[in-house]
């Protein structure tokens, strides 16, 4: 997994999911949305996504 840098958080998806009570897909979709406007980023491993604050 690709080390966060000041001002950026790592978040599971499956753990967004389960607190929003939301399908991942839901979540993935959500998150390849805000990576189109430079905010998520993927990471190596498909259940953790890089957020720019």
């Amino acid at each position: 997994m690709n080390a966060p840098s000041p001002g950026e958080f790592i978040i599971e998806v499956p753990d967004i999911a389960h607190r929003f009570r939301e399908r991942l897909r839901n979540v993935r979709q959500s998150l390849y949305l805000l990576e189109t406007k430079g905010i998520a980023h993927k990471t190596d491993s498909k259940d953790h996504w890089k957020l720019t604050a």
